[in-house]
């Protein structure tokens, strides 16, 4: 049985141009190849577009965790000189 997918021609076309420069034997590897990478990915990060954060809750979190932590009154030196001190350089 022969599946199809339907997917943009932007994506056929990627599809294609990497099955012709000899990376991917067949368009079924290159898909399958795809899925793997897009699978793995969605299990590492726990979370998928269906369960993932809004940007109102994302900056709600962040700004707790940042209250949670003290206020630096001086300003930081961020110099590169002061980040890699004692690093070996």
């Amino acid at each position: 049985m022969t599946q199809t997918l339907d997917i943009s021609r932007e994506n056929e076309r990627f599809i294609d141009e990497i099955v012709t420069s000899g990376r991917f034997r067949s368009r079924r590897e290159a898909v399958d190849e795809a899925l793997v990478l897009l699978r793995n990915e969605i299990q590492q990060n726990g979370s998928n577009r269906a369960d993932a954060v809004s940007a109102q809750d994302w900056c709600e979190r962040f700004e707790a965790w940042a209250a949670g932590h003290r206020r630096v009154i001086q300003e930081a030196d961020d110099s590169r000189d002061s980040i890699y001190a004692g690093q070996g350089e």
